[in-house]
């Protein structure tokens, strides 16, 4: 038969492993958090980066005028369609011109 005290050491020292291994998990996991995070926010940034660019590639700067709405609002809808994504025109002073969920009347 196995003595008392050495039945109550195992227990600690089992005690002790476990508490170490679910504290370096954790650390692990929150290290493992922050870099997904910055990756998946600065890969979000960068698509968004590069969607702005094809639109702006994509945008027939001699057929619009400051009276050419339509023209925008049908500009909006094409690059909303292959973005699939909401897309607003928006003005040097902030006004909207055209958007891509808004219809041209409104």
């Amino acid at each position: 038969m196995i003595p008392l005290f050495k039945s109550t050491f195992r227990l600690k020292l089992l005690n002790i492993i476990l508490f170490s291994q679910f504290i370096g998990l954790l650390i692990i996991g929150i290290i493992l958090y922050s870099q997904f995070k910055s990756f998946l926010n600065n890969s979000t940034e960068t698509r968004i980066q590069e969607n702005v660019l094809i639109a702006e590639l994509l945008l027939d700067t001699d057929r619009i005028s400051e009276g050419s709405s339509g023209v925008l609002k049908k500009y909006a809808d094409g690059i909303g369609k292959i973005l699939d994504a909401r897309v607003t025109v928006i003005n040097i002073d902030g006004l909207v011109i055209a958007d891509s969920e808004v219809p041209l009347d409104e």
